[in-house]
């Protein structure tokens, strides 16, 4: 069950995260969602469109506080440059 001071904790790094993109204007991710989330058929694809993905965020300013967030819940997609699967297994969830 997530606790109040979870739940506090999880707004703060979202809070964080948007005034850092409101400060920068925009992100590519922004620009190019379904990269981020994508859902391919095969496993090749899947890797190829999360190589892309990664290579996106690798040049990020933001790369870190976005990481955070995504450590933070169990948000999907592609997310400071992790999988879910990458966080998942970060976090040892």
């Amino acid at each position: 069950m997530t606790t109040l001071r979870q739940l506090l904790g999880i707004e703060r790094k979202y809070l964080e995260l948007h005034e850092a993109i409101r400060e920068l204007g925009s992100v590519e991710c922004e620009e190019l969602p379904d990269v981020f989330f994508a859902q391919e058929a095969n496993r090749e694809s899947q890797r190829l469109v999360e190589s892309i993905a990664k290579g996106i965020c690798e040049s990020c300013p933001i790369q870190v506080l976005c990481r955070d967030y995504a450590l933070s819940t169990r948000v999907a997609g592609i997310w400071g440059g992790t999988t879910e699967a990458e966080r998942y297994s970060a976090s040892g969830t």
